[in-house]
């Protein structure tokens, strides 16, 4: 591996600790939800989300899937939904618990982002929205 891509890994890996601390996910310490599941409830918090999305997005089988929706529901962040107008189709809703989860632990990493982006000047920062978002894509 490249000193570029070595670099960029241990950013990375920087950036993924420090998201774990906010969150209280960090090694050897047992959260209430699992890292998939955060993500399925911060998912369903933000669009609809069928409970057979789960299989593509995370490559999981529809048992697995089920199980995290299982695991949410019974910790009372999300419940399941039949469609309306097509009842073999599921979705994740979130409860009124989980909204409230996602808008604490947004607000955490809010806050922890507003404090780091004061260590860069201000062309630093769209620079750094920038390459990030050319990154990801």
């Amino acid at each position: 591996m490249g000193t570029e891509r070595i670099a960029i890994h241990r950013s990375l890996g920087l950036i993924h600790g420090a998201i774990s601390e906010v969150l209280g996910t960090q090694k050897g310490r047992k959260g209430e939800l699992s890292p998939i599941g955060m993500s399925i409830l911060y998912g369903a918090c933000m669009k609809k989300t069928r409970v057979s999305d789960l299989t593509v997005a995370y490559d999981i089988k529809k048992s697995t899937a089920s199980g995290y929706v299982d695991n949410l529901e019974n910790k009372g962040y999300a419940r399941r939904v039949k469609d309306e107008a097509d009842r073999r189709v599921t979705y994740i809703e979130p409860t009124e618990k989980g909204k409230k989860w996602v808008a604490e632990n947004e607000k955490k990493l809010a806050d922890y982002i507003e404090k780091h982006l004061k260590n860069l000047k201000p062309g630093e920062r769209e620079q750094l929205v920038e390459l990030l978002a050319k990154f990801v894509e």
